[in-house]
């Protein structure tokens, strides 16, 4: 149900379930349904929210090499950086937010890293 992943999600240790579980879950059931249907709809809630912002990390983290269909997350996370990351704040977990953005980027060309630092670092 998509009220408990909204729960889950933004708990402390179901955050963590719902990590594991992204990571190990099928690819199609990952996109097509976790991510589509649940996690983008609320990218900006998730990727504010202290425990929720986790699982956002480690699919960036540990599932760009080999799932390309991911850049949909990347690019979403793209649009909406000025809703997620103020830039002059210290919270440490969004700062990671961007650095496994980074390594993303150099794991899978598929991540328009150009599109990514021309919104943090505007010219």
């Amino acid at each position: 149900k998509a009220n408990s992943f909204h729960s889950m999600i933004q708990d402390a240790v179901g955050s963590r379930f719902i990590e594991s579980y992204l990571y190990v879950c099928d690819s199609d059931l990952l996109i097509d349904h976790y991510l589509e249907k649940l996690i983008l709809p609320n990218l900006v809630t998730y990727t504010n929210h202290i425990y929720a912002n986790y699982p956002i990390q480690a699919l960036l983290k540990y599932k760009a090499e080999s799932e390309n269909r991911l850049s949909i997350l990347f690019d979403a996370i793209v649009e909406n950086l000025d809703s997620i990351i103020n830039l002059h704040t210290d919270l440490s977990y969004k700062n990671y937010l961007l650095l496994e953005m980074l390594n993303a980027c150099q794991k899978n060309n598929n991540f328009n890293l150009s599109k990514f630092i021309e919104v943090i670092f505007p010219f």
